[in-house]
């Protein structure tokens, strides 16, 4: 266990140093960001579809971004996300439910941070969701991505750090429903719309153009260095930053490996971490009978019926614990989120 701690501890120091090495080459932007300010975006590190949208709002707003893989590092990102502060104790989740179960964004409220999510039915839907949200509204170009073309992420996610662009998935050529509507009333000032290579059918193509777009057809997979300067310095950006993800992969995947052969928590174990001492006194002794009448706490955990009043409905509000009337009191129990597995 010892030997295991340090070498997780090895890793984690190379990925640092890593980082470190890596920041000097990122071009750093002179637009001032917009929008809501978050302290980090959370998202899903095996959904790539969902990484590119979180890693082209991150590169925007200058906003870190941790990946979550289910059930095998929450422990670890909510460790990182315990040192925000107080101005910037806010997270931005992209994707679902599916994607960042509910359990995860409990455990943040109830760690007192404030959480928003984006996530729609479908990828399409949430690249367009990214936009409603208000994250783009200064942006005077757009990206449109095949959102099914694994292949066309990184090149997209480049022209988005280029221009300071949002990026639109595309389905089987089609532009998201309401894709118009919401570009009238979230992005005025759009000019410019990059197509990557044949991600539209010609008739959405010219519905763009018919709407006074600019619109720009990149062929990504082109041997020859591309004669566009807006291309070149797309590559050029790639080029100069493919080692330190390439790098960045390989380290995720090692601590990824040294996660799982450690220690699981449970959620409840999670969860009794960010409670305080008289919280984590009552919540115990829930957990260990399964349900409790609330008007049996005061005996049980010698605090004053005033006292367990207020915790009950601080430890409720904050989705912990769920109550059940009982004749006059209530019957207490542990969301389901945070029940052991049996």
């Amino acid at each position: 266990m010892v030997r295991g701690t340090m070498e997780l501890q090895k890793a984690s120091l190379a990925c640092l140093v890593l980082v470190l090495a890596v920041l000097p080459a990122l071009k750093v932007s002179t637009q001032q960001p917009q929008g809501p300010t978050y302290g980090a975006i959370v998202v899903r590190g095996d959904i790539y579809a969902d990484w590119t949208l979180a890693m082209a709002f991150s590169m925007k707003e200058r906003v870190p971004v941790l990946t979550l893989y289910k059930e095998v590092n929450e422990e670890e990102v909510i460790g990182v996300l315990t040192s925000l502060s107080e101005a910037r104790r806010s997270v931005l989740i992209v994707g679902d439910s599916m994607a960042v179960p509910r359990g995860f964004e409990i455990i943040l409220k109830s760690m007192r941070i404030d959480v928003d999510r984006v996530g729609g039915a479908t990828r399409a839907d949430t690249s367009l969701q990214m936009i409603i949200r208000g994250f783009w509204a200064d942006s005077r170009e757009l990206v449109v991505v095949d959102g099914q073309k694994r292949e066309l992420y990184i090149p997209a996610l480049s022209l988005s750090s280029t221009y300071l662009a949002p990026i639109i998935y595309s389905t089987e050529g089609r532009l998201p429903e309401n894709f118009f509507k919401v570009l009238e009333n979230y992005m005025p000032n759009l000019e410019t719309v990059y197509v990557l290579d044949d991600s539209l059918i010609e008739e959405e193509v010219a519905e763009l153009i018919n709407k006074g777009y600019v619109i720009k057809e990149l062929n990504i997979t082109t041997v020859e260095a591309p004669k566009k300067s807006s291309l070149q310095q797309a590559l050029l950006w790639l080029r100069e930053r493919a080692l330190g993800m390439i790098v960045g992969l390989f380290t995720g995947t090692i601590l990824s490996y040294l996660i799982i052969s450690g220690r699981k928590r449970s959620p409840t174990d999670l969860l009794m971490s960010f409670l305080t001492r008289d919280e984590r006194t009552l919540v115990e002794i829930i957990r260990k009978n399964k349900e409790v009448k609330q008007e049996d706490l005061p005996e049980l955990t010698g605090f004053s019926r005033p006292k367990v009043s207020r915790m009950v409905n601080e430890l409720v509000s904050r989705g912990i614990l769920e109550k059940e009337v009982f004749g006059k009191t209530y019957v207490l129990r542990i969301r389901n989120l945070f029940k052991e597995e049996t």
